[in-house]
């Protein structure tokens, strides 16, 4: 087919009709902002409103619908990995009452091999090789390997991987008051970049290397975990959900290298490098890809009514995000009045030109921004002036990892600044000493100890 067209509204579209013929009902996703999930925004495969819900909004048993989906956990990812998106469109698919492995792993492997012209050689599958789950030992799920070869998938590009990889657990956030988590086997589809791309002899799919990008995860949800009495029991309701990357399928389908090349999301980086000195094109591309991803995330949140940056739940991941951009903004040396405004511009009318409330919606993340911005300079002054203090006391040659935490942590100086400013001083650091220090940190944060007593 002509790559050409698939744009990722086109995609969208395509996969709904592709859907709709198999007489399944479309219907709309939610709000970023589900109450299913209170404190934060929807996330886990994008669809957390539906796997916690007990009732289902759809006249069939069988539906699909395009969610907008946001990661909290992915943003370490931005610009580090080619393929991760903080806030990304998740197409879901759902069979209610259906254990029916072969009509939907078959649907699938044609969507991908027949409809779009991915070439099966590029195409690996995994599937769950048993483990061992809360003292009840689950058989290989041979039934999904069988069905992978009789669909003529290449048998050395079938994995059985155990529970890490290929068994679904729901996720703490939403069990219900009876403790129970729905789970099940999974299979997963990836996309090869190519034996070149390995990272080693033992590279397969689930490596991080980029090599290897997930594309689709069906889960065969037919089991329940009970927290409290760690018993499992077959479930009263199974269900079949697939779940489909857009972005990762659009990139693919446009044959690009990077999910940031994609016809949604090119044109932000190209605007970012407009403001950007030609000398430092090549060296800052991740602060651009981070600036994009921040951008179209603060965009979504604030049109499903995301409160303004602040502590505390949905407020505390605003801030991370303005912050965020703000930071790589500095990184890149935009100094220009006008950047902040014209991003937001340009996301707004990339995104939403035809909602009637674009201005007010504009507005209300300009003053987002603005307001943190000045609370951000003030917290910068502040660490700065002990950064340089501890630097004095280090003859100006080794910062230890403790210090960096505690600018981090306790002044609030994000360590993207930290390691520039240490790089333009030439100071080292331990970054082994550091991971550890933050390993520390994290276990008294848990335990509700105070770490920063004795490391001020």
């Amino acid at each position: 087919m002509n790559n050409q067209i698939f744009t990722v509204e086109f995609l969208v579209n395509y996969l709904s009709d592709y859907f709709l013929n198999y007489d399944y009902d479309i219907i709309s996703g939610s709000s970023l902002l589900d109450p299913s999930v209170p404190m934060t925004f929807v996330m886990s495969a994008g669809l957390v409103q539906v796997e916690s819900s007990n009732s289902f909004d759809s006249k069939k048993n069988c539906y699909a619908l395009v969610q907008n989906c946001f990661r909290y956990f992915d943003m370490k990812n931005i610009g580090v990995s080619l393929t991760h998106l903080s806030l990304f469109k998740m197409f879901g698919i759902f069979c209610l009452n259906s254990t029916n492995k072969y009509d939907n792993i078959q649907k699938i492997w044609k969507l991908l091999t027949k409809n779009f012209g991915l070439l099966p050689e590029s195409l690996w599958v995994t599937y769950f090789s048993g483990d061992k789950i809360i003292n009840h030992e689950f058989e290989p799920d041979l039934q999904a390997y069988n069905i992978l070869k009789k669909l003529g998938i290449f048998q050395d590009h079938i994995l059985g991987q155990n529970a890490n990889h290929n068994f679904w657990i729901q996720g703490d956030m939403i069990l219900d008051k009876k403790h129970i988590s729905k789970c099940g086997s999974n299979v997963e589809f990836f996309f090869d970049f190519g034996e070149d791309k390995k990272c080693g002899p033992k590279c397969s799919p689930g490596c991080r290397c980029g090599r290897f990008v997930e594309i689709v995860n069906i889960l065969f949800v037919s089991y329940e975990i009970n927290e409290k009495t760690k018993s499992v029991h077959e479930a009263k309701r199974p269900f079949i959900e697939i779940v489909i990357g857009v972005e990762r399928i659009a990139m693919l389908l446009q044959n690009v290298l990077s999910i940031y090349e994609i016809d949604s999301i090119k044109p932000l980086i190209k605007h970012i490098q407009q403001y950007c000195s030609k000398n430092n094109q090549e060296k800052s591309i991740k602060s651009k890809y981070i600036i994009a991803d921040h951008i179209r995330a603060i965009l979504f949140l604030v049109v499903d009514g995301a409160p303004s940056p602040g502590k505390g739940g949905r407020a505390r991941l605003m801030r991370q995000l303005v912050r965020g951009l703000l930071t790589n903004q500095k990184l890149l040396n935009i100094s220009n009045t006008f950047f902040i405004k014209s991003l937001v511009d340009t996301a707004c009318n990339l995104y939403i030109n035809k909602n009637t409330h674009i201005e007010l919606i504009k507005q209300t993340i300009l003053n987002y921004i603005e307001s943190e911005s000045k609370i951000f300079e003030k917290t910068i002054i502040k660490a700065m002036l002990r950064f340089n203090k501890i630097l004095n006391q280090n003859d100006n040659r080794y910062i230890n990892a403790k210090d960096i935490l505690c600018l981090e942590k306790y002044y609030g100086l994000p360590l993207l600044l930290i390691e520039n400013e240490l790089t333009k001083k030439k100071v080292s650091y331990n970054k082994s000493a550091y991971d550890f220090e933050h390993a520390e940190w994290k276990k008294a944060l848990s335990e509700g100890d105070k770490y920063y007593n004795d490391k001020k």
